[in-house]
């Protein structure tokens, strides 16, 4: 293409490289591959090249914890999308908006986007976009404890992403069943689909997935308190969130970290851990900042510091009832808990 000077080429080539270098984890050579496949596609004004790098730029920006700057992005290709009357663009785009929103809490929003990206993806008949959106749909239905509605929306998607032998999409829906089955103390089933998504996501390399089936595996370890081998996935995963640099999977390995600390009765290590998430937790990531006060207050009620273990806790409940998430009950029972803890000690 350089030695054509073929600028449509260019654009092309630079778009399938920057996307297969972010899913590799090099979020910052993938973004400069994208962005000078934008100076090209913008200069031979191919708007349907456009759209794509600004879909994956906006992908690359969400997982960074720049939301403001995916939104810009993604928004500017939705336009764009919208003026060409590409359904298969505005589909792309609408999913990752919905995982934008995601992010931030705004959890009516994105099942907007994320409703309305399904609706033509079906009327089209794109089935990886369905499965995509299918897989978005069902992770936010497990953060708001709908577990049956989650493993329709998961179930549909594995069995479309195996149609399609779609390794990547059928590691991160055995996630997210994985996540799904743990919520219900199903502890052997999440084993079968993390170790199964594992071993697509190490294939295939998709360090972001590799990273997060290790929390997740860690998670399922330190439920039946095997402590060491959660230890271990914890390791794995934290080093390979570090290289990749998607501040979300780095908060929760931290978050983690701070239950484990917590369950083997360390609390000092358990507030670096969680005064450590919230300084890597993305500005407008509202659940991670919440779950890691959630932390803290455990903390401070273990140390005896009540009335700060009640205020943090009471932050806590509210912001994920707002956002209607699952671990809102269990924080209002702990809640419920202390003050029993509080009033006992009152009258002593």
């Amino acid at each position: 293409a350089l030695n054509e000077d073929d600028h449509y080429g260019l654009a092309s080539t630079l778009l399938y490289l920057g996307e297969m270098t972010w899913k590799r984890g090099d979020y910052g050579q993938a973004e400069k591959y994208l962005q000078e496949g934008l100076k090209y596609a913008r200069g031979i004004e191919d708007n349907d090249r456009t759209c794509a790098i600004l879909a994956n730029l906006g992908s690359i920006s969400w997982k960074g914890g720049d939301y403001k700057q995916a939104e810009t992005y993604l928004q500017e290709g939705l336009t764009l999308a919208h003026e060409m009357e590409n359904l298969e663009r505005t589909c792309e785009l609408l999913q990752i908006l919905g995982s934008v929103e995601r992010m931030q809490g705004n959890y009516a929003r994105s099942e907007e986007y994320l409703q309305e990206g399904l609706t033509l993806a079906r009327q089209i008949g794109e089935r990886e976009f369905i499965c995509i959106i299918l897989l978005n749909l069902g992770a936010m239905a497990n953060e708001q404890g709908n577990y049956e509605q989650a493993t329709t929306y998961l179930q549909e998607g594995l069995l479309l992403a195996r149609q399609l032998n779609h390794s990547e999409w059928i590691s991160a829906l055995l996630n997210n069943l994985g996540d799904s089955a743990i919520e219900q103390g199903n502890y052997e089933q999440a084993i079968v689909y993390f170790q199964e998504g594992l071993e697509l996501a190490r294939k295939i390399g998709h360090r972001e997935w590799i990273s997060s089936l290790l929390i997740n595996l860690g998670i399922t370890a330190r439920k039946v308190e095997n402590y060491l081998l959660a230890e271990n996935y914890l390791q794995e995963s934290l080093s390979l969130a570090r290289q990749i640099g998607i501040p979300q999977i780095t908060s929760y390995v931290f978050y983690e970290y701070g239950n484990l600390r917590l369950d083997q009765h360390m609390p000092d290590q358990a507030e670096g851990n969680f005064k450590e998430m919230l300084t890597i937790a993305p500005e407008g990531g509202q659940y991670l900042i919440t779950l890691a006060q959630y932390g803290l207050a455990r903390v401070a009620r273990i140390k005896g510091r009540l009335e700060e273990a009640k205020e943090l806790g009471k932050e806590s409940v509210t912001a994920l009832e707002s956002m209607q998430l699952r671990e809102a009950q269990e924080v209002r029972s702990w809640l419920r808990s202390l003050q029993e803890n509080i009033d006992k000690k009152s009258e002593e």
